[in-house]
């Protein structure tokens, strides 16, 4: 395998994670939106309180799924990050979990769920993600 091999595999599945989160904003961008400043956004991002993912040249991006048609942050994202990567190192895997179909959501994604007022569906689901870490 070649190392163009190796970089066209990787960009086709970087391109298939991009496809499941659906599209992504700049800091700027959510700054904007939450009338607060780049350094807010970044103190929500340390905290946990928004999922950030790098985009293609490593920068945070913001997928847009965490948020709401007002461009207000979905109710208990932050309590649901918390429950899903308590150390924050898996911010993929909280990701896609917000953001795909789930039978127990009504096969909606958990974003969805938030955003339509199942908000208890939700935490449940990440409760018992988060006891079945703590038990492994």
């Amino acid at each position: 395998m070649t190392s163009s091999d190796t970089t066209a595999g990787h960009d086709a599945a970087r391109e298939h994670l991009d496809s499941l989160l659906g599209p992504s904003f700049t800091p700027d961008r959510v700054a904007e939106w939450l009338h607060s400043s780049g350094e807010h956004v970044q103190d929500l991002t340390a905290r946990g309180d928004l999922v950030t993912v790098p985009d293609r040249d490593g920068r945070p991006s913001y997928p847009a799924f965490q948020f709401d048609p007002y461009k207000r942050v979905l109710p208990h994202v932050s309590w649901i990050l918390r429950l899903l990567d308590p150390e924050g190192i898996d911010p993929w895997g909280s990701a896609l979990w917000l953001n795909t179909p789930d039978p127990t959501f009504g096969d909606v994604t958990g974003a969805e769920a938030l955003r339509h007022g199942n908000c208890h569906l939700v935490l449940n689901a990440a409760r018992d993600v988060y006891g079945q870490r703590s038990q492994a």
